[in-house]
């Protein structure tokens, strides 16, 4: 198995009982998701940092904004507006 950040995808989701057309969309969902939740681990930690650091309002302000971003894009890449393979 080659090195790499990602968990193996289709192992685990075979282990579930994914096969034929099940399996192709669960390893590219699964892959997108897995990717992502880098950053997402990352925005978090640094937003207890700050937090940790007594700094509330700053944390407070990102988390608003991501909000508002994630609202306004769900709904394009969900329908397929923008060039995406859905909201995973």
């Amino acid at each position: 198995m080659p090195l790499s950040p990602l968990p193996p995808v289709v192992p685990r989701s075979k282990l579930l009982g994914a096969d034929g057309a099940v399996l192709e969309l669960a390893e590219g969902y699964l892959l997108i998701v897995f990717a992502g939740s880098f950053t997402v681990v990352l925005f978090f930690m640094s937003l207890g940092v700050m937090r940790g650091a007594g700094d509330a309002v700053t944390p407070m302000v990102l988390l608003a904004i991501a909000t508002v971003v994630n609202i306004v894009l769900d709904p394009l890449m969900i329908f397929g507006l923008w060039a995406s393979p859905g909201s995973a």
